[in-house]
């Protein structure tokens, strides 16, 4: 008979802390036992919860505990909370979906409006799909596995149920997103052989790009992704859940209007311990640490790889970060240079996005005049 050990890998103070701890010598005793064993990371009630459930044992880590930093990074990365699943030999498998979730199918079938309406509220983003042939409803279930720990799936055989796609005639197979952050709904007609390598990769494509946030908490799947996006990032760094929902929710306007030409996401720094550092957050001065009401933000420029660390004291509000990314597109902020490195700029002209050549940016209102720049209209950043 297998047995399942999770395991929780923690930097949480240890007097909030309700089960017993081992040390990382110890928990490679039990990785190298038979059966799978899942690894954990950040979690509080929910383990606790979860403690009381589980049929096998639940051991503990300490993180913040130097004698464990060697098996932390090798099996946590830089960044908490993280689950991994081991069985074997395997190098284990990350879990990347929701802490706490109730179970329902990897497709749900919805059959009356208040079932569709319930499945819109079920995840941040939702896919719900009218697909009347065998080769349509494989390409869903196909999607669905593949994203299954991010993302919510739905089919309706009755497109009645999708709002304004039953006027139609016929009805055209379509895929919705919705998310529910922002009430944004964006929509995929499926084509009609749908059996084609292309057909999943224009899926894949569309899941990818219509869930993202117009101001996404980062994770480390949405980090990855967002640098495989290739635009510019700009990180907002909050020490509480509370500031970071603030925030999202105060810079969404301004966010609504850059969200094709930016990445934005707020960070809890200690599920990314290395990264205000590597954006130049982290100096020796007094003040630099990333506290409960102080945020600190930079933008990390991809396509050449570089860093504006935002003013530090300065405000986070729409305006302030509008007339500071004002600063960076023409040229009047120079990119950090890291500690002991040498680097001359020649090329710190008015920056421009090719994404967003008309977008409107304003001082005083959003949005407001387009700026125009040797002849050309183009973005702040």
């Amino acid at each position: 008979m297998q047995t399942c050990h999770l395991v929780i890998l923690f930097v949480l103070p240890l007097s909030i802390l309700g089960w017993n701890q081992i040390s990382g010598s110890e928990l490679e005793k039990a990785l190298g036992s038979d059966g799978p064993k899942l690894i954990a990371s950040g979690l509080e009630a929910e383990w606790l919860q979860a403690a009381s459930e589980a049929p096998g044992s639940l051991l503990a880590v300490d993180c913040s505990n130097h004698e464990n930093d060697n098996f932390c990074a090798s099996h946590a990365g830089a960044s908490y909370p993280a689950i991994r699943l081991f069985q074997d030999a395997s190098p284990g498998s990350i879990y990347q979906g929701p802490k706490t979730a109730k179970p329902r199918p990897l497709v749900s079938k919805l059959t009356t409006p208040d079932e569709y309406s319930a499945l819109l509220t079920a995840d941040e983003a939702v896919f719900i799909a009218y697909a009347p042939t065998q080769e349509q409803r494989a390409l869903i279930q196909y999607a669905a596995v593949r994203y299954r720990d991010e993302f919510t799936f739905g089919l309706v055989a009755n497109p009645a149920l999708i709002p304004g796609e039953a006027t139609e005639s016929p009805p055209i197979p379509v895929v919705l997103c919705h998310r529910s952050n922002d009430a944004a709904t964006s929509r995929l007609p499926l084509a009609e052989d749908s059996s084609t390598p292309k057909s999943s990769d224009d899926l894949a494509a569309f899941i990818e790009e219509a869930s993202r946030p117009t101001i996404a908490e980062l994770t480390v799947s949405t980090h990855a992704r967002s640098l495989a996006r290739g635009a510019p990032i700009v990180y907002i760094f909050a020490q509480t859940t509370a500031e970071r929902a603030s925030l999202r929710t105060s810079l969404h306007r301004l966010a609504t209007g850059y969200r094709d030409s930016l990445t934005i996401v707020t960070v809890n720094p200690d599920e990314f311990p290395d990264l205000p550092g590597k954006l130049g957050l982290c100096g020796a001065a007094a003040g630099d640490e990333i506290v409960e009401g102080r945020p600190a933000g930079a933008l990390h420029q991809l396509s050449k790889d570089r860093v504006y660390p935002y003013p530090r004291g300065r405000p986070v509000d729409p305006r302030s970060i509008q007339q500071w990314g004002l600063d960076v597109f023409q040229g009047r902020v120079k990119p950090w240079t890291p500690p002991g490195v040498t680097t001359s700029y020649d090329d710190l002209g008015p920056t421009r996005v090719a994404a967003a050549a008309t977008r409107k940016i304003s001082i005083a209102n959003i949005p407001g005049l387009k700026i125009k720049i040797a002849g050309h209209r183009q973005d702040e950043l």
